[in-house]
């Protein structure tokens, strides 16, 4: 099954966000998480390196000052959900944290 929302890589494993934040830009996760929950952040942060994550915070804060558009962060997402659905096609597994199927 696959997805059709960003914020349903939260139903992925670690070692899968690991390797879908590998084919993405860390400028377009920047882009991305500066409109995104916390519980999204702390995600994709724990499953990137340490450097992508000071990368990535970096661009956060310079995004302060500058906010892209809600339709180009929504067209980024849409985006990494082709990505994921490529890497994924079949995405049936369950997060042990989850209480119901991805």
């Amino acid at each position: 099954m696959a997805i059709n929302r960003f914020e349903q890589i939260l139903d992925f494993y670690d070692r899968d966000i690991e390797e879908i934040m590998q084919k993405i830009d860390p400028i377009f996760v920047a882009k991305i998480l500066a409109n995104s929950t916390e519980e999204i952040q702390n995600k994709i942060f724990k499953n990137i390196s340490e450097e992508a994550v000071k990368l990535i915070k970096k661009d956060l804060k310079h995004m302060e000052t500058y906010a892209p558009s809600a339709e180009y962060i929504n067209e980024l997402k849409d985006d990494i959900v082709r990505i994921i659905n490529r890497l994924f096609p079949n995405h049936d597994k369950y997060d042990a944290g989850k209480d119901e199927w991805a």
